[in-house]
């Protein structure tokens, strides 16, 4: 098994549900809260005013992309068998001093018009960002790929998918303190 666990600051971007009808009804229940709907929808007293089980934000969550940041003392912890095997900084992955790259790294680059017309949540947390899990008999790290975004929504990278053999890791667990959430509005 191999587990990949990510410390620092993170970001995470989650596509609200954004259909006419539901933004007419988010448009109805900040009018009547007397608040922009960027700050209403942020307000848990928002919630109240639905009819259906929405009781919180998490709820309306259609689709979701994050990860680490590139700050200082973000580090990546790599485990094979329950023995950490390395432990890189975020940095490494970014800038090398040797002559070849130490590790296959993916940027992908996104515009403000590539992403879905919307209202986004944009999270940002700090502790565990991730962890991720794969089950692999053995383990080489020249077999390991890290996949950095570049967005509109953050202006440094984010660390958003690991391949081990081109396979996705997939994200297990989390265990990081919510810092500063902010709405924001795609046309």
């Amino acid at each position: 098994m191999i587990t990949i666990k990510c410390f620092g600051e993170g970001s995470w971007i989650h596509l609200l549900d954004s259909t006419t009808k539901t933004v007419k009804c988010y448009n109805i229940i900040a009018a009547k809260m007397k608040l922009p709907i960027e700050e209403a929808l942020l307000d848990i007293s928002f919630y109240q005013h639905f009819k259906n089980n929405i009781d919180e934000i998490d709820h309306l969550i259609i689709d979701s992309f994050g990860g680490l940041l590139h700050l200082q003392n973000a580090t990546i912890e790599i485990w094979f068998d329950r023995k950490k095997v390395a432990k890189i900084p975020f940095q490494d992955l970014v800038t090398t001093t040797s002559l070849f790259p130490l590790y296959k790294t993916t940027k992908i680059d996104f515009k403000k018009n590539q992403f879905e017309k919307g209202i986004y949540l944009k999270e940002t947390v700090i502790g565990c960002v991730g962890v991720y899990k794969i089950d692999a008999k053995n383990f080489d790290i020249n077999l390991l790929s890290f996949q950095l975004l570049t967005s509109f929504f953050n202006p440094t990278l984010l660390l958003i998918n690991f391949t081990y053999q081109n396979i996705l890791l997939k994200k297990v667990k989390d265990d990081c303190l919510t810092m500063h959430q902010e709405i924001i509005i795609l046309e």
